[in-house]
């Protein structure tokens, strides 16, 4: 099951998921769904980002030094987690990104302040025109659970990304990764992670009001199905 809705400012990055698409099927296929690539962390969700943008034919880097700004535009020396841009064109966006790996028991306001904080860090960076937030979502599924449960919070949480704003929305699982167990890392009792979800949102346009941001973002009649 895949899903992909991505608004006219990041339109150019449809390949990409396209890409990441076939690249996590790849990944699961050669350790015969032993190991899934989003399990891990944050660092190894954007390396599957960035290879995706290259396989695509675009040009990215990760990790990479550059000025930051604070409070009352202090500067400072920080990192962007990742620039994705087209090779021959002008759109070009630095990302801050996130993961989390929520439960059943998500909270209602959980997804708002996730996409907050996306906004936080990526108004911290300046070198260009778009600046935004890409938080992975890896839904943690307790064992027993059904695949009902697992989609129904994958709506709850597309809803409630909807609810606050997002300008892209990409969504993907597949009948083998349903079927992997892992322990989590803090008790390791084993669980489902079946699926993942990228939501990108921009925080910021140099010269944009933040009206036409919003008039810009995802229909909340967006859905996965």
């Amino acid at each position: 099951m895949k899903t992909l809705h991505l608004n006219d400012r990041v339109s150019f990055l449809k390949p990409v998921f396209l890409q990441l698409e076939k690249n996590l099927k790849q990944y699961g296929q050669a350790f015969e769904w032993s190991e899934l690539p989003y399990f891990f962390n944050e660092r190894a969700t954007v390396s599957l980002v960035q290879a995706a943008s290259w396989q695509a034919n675009l040009l990215a880097i990760e990790e990479y030094v550059t000025t930051k700004y604070g409070a009352k535009n202090k500067r400072g020396k920080g990192r962007c987690d990742i620039y994705i841009a087209e090779k021959t064109g002008h759109q070009e966006i630095e990302f801050e990104a996130k993961q989390k790996w929520p439960t059943l028991k998500l909270r209602p306001d959980s997804v708002k302040k996730w996409l907050k904080k996306g906004d936080e860090d990526a108004n911290r960076n300046r070198d260009t025109e778009v600046q935004a937030s890409l938080t992975f979502v890896v839904p943690k599924i307790r064992i027993g659970a059904k695949n009902e449960d697992h989609i129904a919070l994958v709506n709850k949480i597309v809803e409630k990304a909807l609810e606050a704003g997002i300008d892209g929305l990409h969504f993907w699982t597949s009948p083998e990764s349903w079927k992997h167990e892992s322990p989590d890392r803090a008790k390791g009792i084993p669980y489902r992670w079946p699926s993942l979800i990228t939501l990108i949102r921009i925080a910021k346009v140099r010269g944009e009001k933040p009206s036409v941001l919003k008039a810009n973002r995802l229909p909340i009649s967006t859905s996965i199905t």
